[in-house]
């Protein structure tokens, strides 16, 4: 039982690092689209 509680914090805190990495790297729709041919907003 302590594996399982275990391997369900380490899933845990690799979605939160996920999630926190996600956030920094991509960048707003209306700024990956920004063309002369797109516009959104």
């Amino acid at each position: 039982m302590k594996a399982f509680f275990t391997a369900c914090l380490a899933a845990i805190v690799l979605a939160v690092i996920g999630l926190v990495v996600l956030n920094h790297v991509q960048e707003p729709v209306d700024e990956a689209f920004a063309t002369s041919y797109a516009r959104v907003g």
